[in-house]
């Protein structure tokens, strides 16, 4: 019997093993009843084998090359590829292999061996149990369900849509499913989950298994068709940001954004068979219909040219690679097509391939409206001549641009019958092209939500998914109408956050209509051009995009304050005039772009440091990098004179340099490997052997996001005077985990160390902390985190937490709340013989408006610099007044009609002279001289009024200068006598020629006049036209010049007459509350005339005369 029992297990056992091989290189999609058998069959086949071995040998021990620790285990997200501790590669671990000992009852998936690496990938939640099979090794994960687990790592789609036998599947990009939509009905079918930030979908009719992109992961995956389950991932390289399949479904081409290469994976054994080096940033991907060429374009490939430096070699801008795929080659690449290659098809007959490009002319300004400064083009490529044989520039068809032919940002590029279709996705909008002659046919609406995904099928329907919508549209083509649209998912992100990715991707206006914020930060990152910054023009490139929280001061030169003050102050290089939510969505969006994930090519897949990157981390901090590039986030936020003596230069962060794919201030680099070289001699000014700065260039190379860490917090560490009645804001570098377990470990204590009670409310990575009441006046507090507060990926800190500040005293003097303010700021003249092309010297007075309200903490003050029509475009900027020292946040100024600059706010003691607790105000008599001068106090000291001291700085995203300023009570128009003004000396007045009526001045660069009633106020407002609106009273007539911009000379010419306008001059009646054409001249009553002068840059005059007709 006991014969019969041992012979029976070993069939078992045998039939176990056999099973357990098929499985690895069966290909066919098997039921989820035959997945789950297999999976039992696993477990038990392993559990005998290993018991028999370990019965007759002792287990086998150090096999365990990297235990792979950075992954979480007690909340690791459904669908994501989950990488089991290394195995060494040593002759007596040979036998061992990772095994999946028990798991949910539903589970269908394996641990997959790739050499010394294992994956598993988890269908559902629960528990997962393994065993490294002849040790003594175990390992336990807790899979839990992908929602709360939202990083936002910026990813934009590439190919999102595709048919799966008679369903369309759509890869959701921010949620980690895919959606199956029956495209007759267009009714939702149901999501799959998938791993992290889903970028593309895949799969043709000889494909058995849809393969799905994960970019954020460095996967794809296989999802069984049957079992709706994603199966199997597989490790691909860094960032796999789109994908290609061969007609016959044997091979999977998949292109690799930050290595620069296109991987070629064998889709019967599932593995990477070849790495094949192409450009830059490689994402549009096309496949000749003969299956044997592979065009790659290079998605941030940039230009030779740097300007004001010596160009680059041309031959580096590889634009587009062709690949043989017979001998998996290098063929052929197209040199300096387009500085951004965004999508690109081969018509039918295999004899033109046609590319979605945007071209950045970089030695422009692009202030200037007369200047190219961008165009979106679809070019035509010979591919037997390989020549450009034409092309079509979307917004200039015409050779000039015309609002109506406005489009950039144009995916999904498709080829059928002799048509090109593609998508604009600042637009919207679908745009047809005959492919003979480069002509446009029509545009028909895509649907909201940005798109660069477009599918035909067989029966000529046309499908866009709209990514940031959330949604699939049907479309009639013919009939230029949306069948139906169907939501395919819940959006992950935050309403702000949302609304602020949509601008960022929107259209610019006016001077900026053929671009927007992502034309030259693409997809958040830079497009690796040098750019002519600011009025003096300093080559700069762009900067990315990433964990903004913590690297103020911004821009190059730090010339912004924070990231509100980004938000502010750069919407003027795309002619926007932000609304406040739009400038609000924008900071949400900005501030919400965290770093990638830990892993790369150079890393360990877990994100941890190789050997070599650990010795280059010695050598990091023994050359002193470590002494400007230093904290968690790799910069101490300060500014440094740069060697070529021309600038300060902010110290930029080293988290993921690796993706920039141009390097220095001015693109000094093209490697990085160069950029490490140059910094190494330069500024540590070390000398470093060959071997050295290899080591030390892969430790750079390795600097990811593997630490959480705080990033920002308000009130900072060390203030003193914070606010008693405001909530503690603590930004943090990944999203929070939000268990009680958790919160529980951060306590706000007082100076006798009791413990405050308050309310916490986490959204991702920020923390808002309200006390339960006001804390006390000028008293100290501390914030306390233990080091066990973890992110939702179980990273813990690295240290106990401790942040201290102490709260302003009460305070003795405040502005009055019945009285409207004018803020006047000393603002700096354009100089262009300067080297920052601003004199700190030659200033005028701007003026921002405001109200203000008493607070606990001092004062909040409401700030007209968006759209006034409405209140709710009204900030509130908070100032905390410390006794007698005001101080307030970063406050918005206007410079210029579509220009706000950016300011560190209000920083004074307020001067009480009379005792009534109000700050005494300017006299109107001096408060309009510029500067004022000083008054005398009862002690002989400088009073500036209101104001002791007053100082703040102007800053835009490319100048700084200190700045003084004062405050006076906002002025009440002072009507003269019989409505008749004394001459003035820009000889501003009205005057009538031959019957006809025009308003006349001799001096000044004219760029608007109102002709209102004499009581109407005028405001500058940066969203109306001329950056001027009337906000009260009657106006009868008003005019503005025509494509003004503080840099293009352009002004109105006197005279301009009522009737038989010049071109040059835009009617604004209507949009200052007038009716257009109404104006009577010669009807009886009292006028004013207010003519806005550009006194240079940013600086604006106001003149008024009053006339009256009887």
């Amino acid at each position: 019997m006991r014969i019969a029992t041992r012979a029976i297990l070993l069939v078992l056992i045998s039939i176990f093993a056999s099973n357990t091989a098929a499985q690895q290189t069966s290909r066919n999609p098997e039921t989820l009843f035959q997945r789950i058998l297999k999976v039992a069959d696993h477990s038990v086949a392993n559990s005998f084998r290993e018991f028999f071995f370990l019965s007759k040998k002792p287990p086998i021990e150090g096999c365990i090359e990297n235990s792979m620790s950075l992954q979480g285990t007690q909340r690791f997200p459904v669908g994501k590829a989950y990488h089991l501790p290394k195995i060494a590669a040593d002759e007596k671990c040979a036998p061992v292999f990772w095994y999946l000992k028990s798991s949910p009852r539903t589970n269908s998936n394996l641990p997959i061996r790739d050499s010394a690496h294992t994956t598993f990938t988890a269908p559902l939640p629960g528990k997962y149990r393994f065993k490294l099979w002849g040790t003594k090794e175990k390992l336990t994960i807790n899979v839990v369900a992908s929602e709360g687990n939202y990083d936002h790592y910026n990813y934009f789609p590439s190919r999102s849509i595709t048919t799966v036998g008679n369903e369309i599947w759509v890869a959701n990009n921010y949620q980690p499913t895919i959606t199956r939509v029956d495209p007759v009905s267009m009714k939702k079918l149901g999501e799959i989950n998938t791993g992290q930030w889903p970028v593309a979908v895949a799969h043709n009719e000889n494909t058995s298994f849809p393969i799905v992109v994960h970019m954020a992961e460095d996967t794809i995956g296989f999802i069984n068709p049957k079992t709706k389950r994603l199966e199997e991932s597989l490790w691909v390289g860094d960032e796999p940001s789109n994908i290609a399949l061969s007609s016959d479904g044997l091979f999977a081409y998949v292109t690799l954004s930050t290595a620069g290469q296109v991987a070629i994976v064998d889709l019967t054994e599932r593995r990477v068979v070849k790495k094949i080096a192409v450009g830059a940033f490689p994402k549009a991907i096309a496949l000749s219909p003969d299956n044997q060429k592979l065009y790659v374009g290079s998605y941030r490939s940039g230009t030779p040219n740097r300007v004001d430096y010596p160009d680059d070699p041309i031959e580096a801008e590889k634009d587009i690679t062709v690949i043989d795929l017979n001998t998996q080659s290098v063929e052929y690449t197209f040199i300096d097509y387009g500085n951004v290659i965004r999508s690109m098809t081969v018509s039918d007959d295999n004899q033109f391939l046609f590319v979605s490009i945007t071209q950045g002319f970089n030695d422009t300004r692009i202030f200037n409206p007369r200047e190219i400064s961008f165009a979106d083009e679809i070019i035509k490529i010979d591919l037997a001549s390989k020549t450009i044989v034409d092309r079509i520039d979307i917004y200039r068809q015409s050779g000039e641009g015309k609002t109506e032919d406005a489009a950039f940002n144009l995916f999904s590029v498709t080829y059928k019958d002799n048509r090109l279709y593609v998508v604009s996705e600042a637009y919207e909008t679908i745009i047809e092209i005959d492919a003979e002659s480069m002509t446009e046919i029509r545009r028909v609406p895509s649907g909201q939500g940005r798109p660069r995904a477009l599918l035909l099928d067989q029966q000529g329907n046309f499908y866009v998914h709209n990514s940031q919508g959330f949604n699939l549209t049907k479309i009639n083509f013919d009939h230029a109408s949306i069948i139906a649209t169907t939501q395919t998912a819940d959006d992950p992100r935050t309403s702000g956050m949302a609304f602020g990715q949509r601008y960022f991707t929107n259209t610019g206006i006016g001077v900026g209509i053929d671009r927007g914020c992502n034309t030259c930060h693409v997809d958040g990152e830079i497009d690796t051009l040098v750019w002519l910054n600011g009025a003096a023009g300093e080559p700069v490139l762009a900067k990315p995009l990433m964990w903004m929280e913590g690297t103020a001061p911004m821009t190059w030169n730090g010339n912004v304050t924070s990231i509100e003050g980004y938000s502010l102050s750069g919407n003027a290089s795309v002619g926007r005039k932000p609304t406040k939510e739009e400038f609000n969505g924008l900071y949400e969006y900005m501030s919400g772009v965290m770093a990638p994930p830990p892993a790369n090519d150079w890393t360990e897949r877990d994100g941890s440091l190789s050997a070599e990157a650990i010795a280059g981390r010695e050598i990091f901090d023994s050359a002193g990098c470590r002494d400007c590039h230093s904290g968690n986030i790799y910069t101490d936020n300060l500014r440094y004179l740069d060697p070529e003596g021309r600038s300060l230069s902010d110290t930029t962060s080293l988290i993921a340099t690796y993706r920039r794919g141009t390097w220095g201030k001015r693109g000094d680099d093209m490697t990085l490997a160069q950029s490490v070289e140059r910094m190494a001699n330069e500024w540590s000014q070390v000398g470093l052997s060959e071997d050295e700065l290899s080591q030390l260039t892969r430790y750079v190379s390795e600097i990811t996001s593997r630490q959480f860490f705080l990033l920002f917090s308000l009130p900072a560490n060390n203030e003193l005077s914070a606010a008693i009645d405001q909530p503690i804001r603590l930004e943090f570098s990944h999203s929070i985990w939000k268990a009680s377990k958790n919160t529980n470990r951060i306590r706000l204590i007082d100076d006798a160390g009791k413990q405050i009670d308050t309310t916490l409310e986490i959204t991702r990575n920020e923390l808002i902390i309200t006390p339960a009441s006001m804390l006390d006046y000028d008293t100290h507090y501390s914030i306390e985190i233990d080091k066990t507060f973890e992110a939702s990926n179980e990273t813990p800190l690295d240290n106990h937490l401790s942040l201290v500040f102490k709260t302003a005293k009460k305070p003795t003097v405040t502005l009055d709340p019945t009285k409207q303010y004018e803020w006047l700021v000393d603002f700096p003249h354009v100089d262009l013989s300067l080297p920052s092309g601003i004199s700190p010297t030659h200033t005028a007075v701007v003026a921002e408006p405001f109200s203000i309200e008493i607070t606990p903490s001092g004062i909040a003050l409401d700030v007209k610099y968006f759209d006034n029509e409405t209140g709710s475009n009204i900030e509130r900027v908070i100032g905390v007044i410390d006794g007698d020292k005001l101080s307030t946040g970063r406050i918005g100024i206007p410079a210029g009609p579509i220009a706000l600059a950016d300011t560190t706010g209000m920083h004074a003691t307020l001067v009480d002279n009379n005792g009534d607790g109000i700050a005494d105000v300017y006299p109107l008599e001096v408060v309009n001289q510029d500067p004022p001068p000083p008054l005398p106090s009862d002690d002989g000291t400088h009073i500036e009024a209101v104001l002791a001291d007053g100082h703040s700085k102007v800053l835009s995203t490319w100048f700084e200068e200190d700045v003084s300023w004062r405050i006076k009570a906002k002025a009440i128009v002072d009507i003269p006598d019989n409505c008749e003004s004394d001459p003035n000396d820009n000889g501003l007045s009205e005057m009538f020629v031959d019957g006809a009526f025009s308003v006349t001045w001799q001096s000044g660069n004219g760029v608007s006049f109102f002709v209102t009633s004499p009581e109407a106020v005028i405001e500058q407002d940066q969203s109306a036209p001329g950056g001027f609106r009337v906000t009260s009273g009657t106006t009868h007539w008003a005019v503005t010049r025509n494509g003004f911009s503080p840099f293009n000379g352009l002004y109105l010419t006197s005279p301009v007459f009522l009737e038989g306008q010049l071109e040059e001059v835009d009617d604004i009646t209507e949009e200052n509350g007038g009716t257009f054409g109404s104006f009577n001249p010669n009807e009886s009553g009292c006028y004013r005339i207010t003519a806005i002068y550009h006194d240079g840059g940013f600086a604006f005059s106001t003149v008024n005369t009053f006339y009256r007709i009887d």
